[in-house]
C-alpha cells in the first residue's frame, strides 16, 4: 500500500495557491477534479480504451493530490484520514461508483460552505471531524476506482508526482491544461 505520508509530502511541493485560501482552494480543487473523473468515468464513447485509462489515471492523481491538501489544510495527514475511514468498515470488496465519488465531494463542500456561513469562517470541531470523515469517503472511492481499473494507488500517485515534478521543473504548475 501506499506510504500517503510520503505522498502527501511530495505532493504539497508542488503547491501554488495563496495559503491564506487553503481550505477553499484545495476542496473547490477537490470537487473539481472528482468531477472530472466522473466526467471521463461516465463517457460512452471513447477513442480507445488505453487512452481513456491514461486520461482517466491522470485526472484520478490530481484528485488524490488534492485530497492530500485538503488534509493538509484541515491540519492533518491523508494516513490519518486513510486509517480513520480503513477502521470504520472493511473495504476489501468495494465497489466504484460515480454517484458516491460526486456525493462526498459535494458533502465536503457542504460542510465548508456551512462553516463559511453559519461559523463566520471558522472551522468549527465537529465540522472539522466531518470534513475529514468525508474525505475519507472520497480517497476510498478514488481507490476502488483504481482497483476497478486494474491500477494501484501507488503507480497514480507517483505518475501524479512525476507529471508535478516535471511542470515545477519548467515552471508551468499554474496555468490550466494538460498540455503544459
Amino acid at each position: 500500500m501506499i506510504d500517503w505520508n510520503k505522498y502527501q509530502a511530495e505532493a504539497l511541493t508542488t503547491a501554488v495557491f495563496p495559503l491564506d485560501r487553503g481550505l477553499d482552494y484545495t476542496v473547490l480543487g477537490l470537487v473539481s477534479e472528482v468531477g472530472e473523473v466522473v466526467d471521463l468515468a461516465a463517457r460512452e464513447e471513447i477513442p480507445s480504451r488505453r487512452l481513456w485509462e491514461k486520461w482517466i489515471k491522470a485526472e484520478i492523481g490530481d484528485c488524490f493530490w488534492y485530497a492530500a491538501a485538503v488534509a493538509d489544510a484541515l491540519g492533518t495527514t491523508l494516513q490519518a484520514v486513510w486509517d480513520a475511514r480503513a477502521a470504520e468498515e472493511e473495504y476489501a470488496s468495494y465497489t466504484f461508483t460515480a454517484a458516491a465519488a460526486v456525493i462526498q465531494a459535494g458533502l465536503m463542500a457542504g460542510h465548508l460552505k456551512k462553516a463559511i456561513r453559519d461559523d463566520g469562517g471558522v472551522l468549527l470541531p465537529a465540522r472539522r471531524a466531518a470534513m475529514i470523515q468525508t474525505l475519507g469517503k472520497v480517497v476510498t472511492e478514488l481507490t476502488a476506482l483504481c482497483s476497478s481499473l486494474d491500477t494501484t494507488v501507488h503507480a497514480v500517485t507517483q505518475a501524479n508526482l512525476n507529471k508535478l515534478a516535471d511542470r515545477k521543473q519548467r515552471g508551468v504548475l499554474q496555468g490550466s491544461g494538460d498540455n503544459r
